[in-house]
């Protein structure tokens, strides 16, 4: 039995094994105060270190990723200048109207001492990684929409590009019966999370629950819903994909830069939240045996 040593960090824990093995890094892990569903990794804690315990490290963020509150790690460090100007941007709206800084940058700051504050905990975060000798996962989740089906792991490997091709198509032959059986229980979720969507609207209705919010969006959920049973009737089923949804954008310089040396397989994986909320146990399952046949090449 593998116990795990767990050491805290600032922004993020670190929970080794004590046994050769991969890198498992749960970047967005943390929790979130402005759009939980949306920034939030759901389950990809308990994925990380969940593969971990069979050799190897995780490393889990414990602190948001909404960059003027937090860090997000998987995302490139912002010059000084560039985190303080954009600091009022995340104050005075936090979710909408700092898109392309998000897509590039990890925080904003304050001031020079918060922004160094930050730095120091991000580095100390990508230094804990570069450790490695193994391969290095990147664990994240993949929203339950009609976009991303049928994907339920989206796969975007750095390099070993071919054998993770070959890996995916063995894979998604090898699980097929699971992935059948699993396919009424995805449909399942997706249904109940539309209604839970759409139950919020309903709210409006009570007279002292007026939620402006929502304002005008509910014709966006019959949409929605639709788009995903159209795409279930051409798409009956669920795989593995490559690089469907996802490129791994955000951190390949990074990569490119201080890890493509170390000649290891490196994975950005992008787990279905059906997966990551309801059956961890399975993408570690899969991961573990993604990792296996890719290492045999």
């Amino acid at each position: 039995m593998i116990i795990m040593q767990i050491t805290m960090r600032k922004g993020f824990i670190v929970a080794d094994s004590n046994k050769p093995g991969p890198t498992y890094v749960a970047p967005h892990a943390a929790v979130a105060f402005y759009k939980l569903w949306d920034n939030q990794d759901h389950g990809t804690h308990y994925i990380a270190f969940g593969l971990a315990k069979n050799g190897g490290k995780a490393l889990i963020s414990t602190i948001t990723r909404e960059r003027n509150l937090g860090i997000d790690f998987f995302r490139q460090e912002p010059i000084e200048q560039l985190a303080l100007e954009n600091y009022v941007h995340f104050q005075e709206n936090p979710t909408e109207g700092t898109k392309e800084f998000r897509k590039k940058y990890a925080w904003v700051a304050r001031n020079s001492e918060e922004h160094s504050f930050k730095s120091r905990i991000y580095n100390n975060f990508w230094t804990d990684i570069k450790k490695t000798e193994g391969p290095i996962l990147f664990i994240h989740r993949q929203f339950l929409n009609p976009i991303r089906h049928p994907s339920i792991i989206d796969v975007v490997p750095f390099n070993f590009e071919t054998e993770t091709k070959q890996a995916v198509q063995k894979l998604n032959e090898r699980y097929s019966n699971l992935f059948r059986s699993l396919f009424p229980f995805y449909k399942e979720m997706f249904n109940f999370k539309s209604k839970w969507i759409e139950f919020k609207y309903e709210l409006e209705r009570v007279s002292d629950f007026n939620i402006k919010l929502f304002e005008g969006k509910k014709p966006l959920i019959a949409r929605r819903i639709r788009k995903f049973h159209e795409k279930t009737i051409r798409q009956p089923y669920l795989e593995i994909t490559q690089k469907r949804n996802f490129k791994g954008t955000p951190i390949k310089p990074i990569i490119k830069k201080d890890f493509l040396s170390l000649n290891v397989p490196i994975l950005h994986l992008e787990v279905s939240e059906f997966l990551s909320k309801r059956f961890p146990e399975i993408a570690v399952h899969l991961i573990r045996d993604l990792l296996k046949e890719i290492e045999k090449k």
